[in-house]
């Protein structure tokens, strides 16, 4: 049987990140923006839930071995993802519809 995973990390990894969409909209969320790059750094994807914009960052690690993905997420990647947050939800709210994914 061939393998049909994407051979590149940043292939595999927009597999991920759409795999990881498709079920936070079956929970309900819905898309906002996805791979907004900031001065602060990348937002993997933008969601709304109800009236709460949710920020999420999509981390893999084929083992855990070497910890878990939620391990992976250090003090300092989490201070870049709210000065990107807080960057992207300023400009968000001075043209709201521009962001909005149909």
């Amino acid at each position: 049987m061939p393998d049909t995973r994407p051979q590149s990390a940043r292939a595999r990894g927009a597999c991920i990140e759409h795999a990881a969409c498709l079920w936070l909209s079956q929970q309900g969320l819905r898309l906002v923006a996805s791979n907004q790059a900031t001065k602060g750094g990348e937002l993997d994807l933008i969601m709304r839930h109800g009236d709460t914009l949710v920020f999420v960052e999509v981390r893999h690690r084929s083992s855990n071995r070497f910890g878990t993905p939620a391990e992976t997420v250090t003090p300092t990647k989490q201070r870049r993802l709210i000065k990107a947050a807080r960057i992207f939800h300023r400009y968000q709210r001075r043209s709201a519809s521009m962001w909005l994914v149909k």
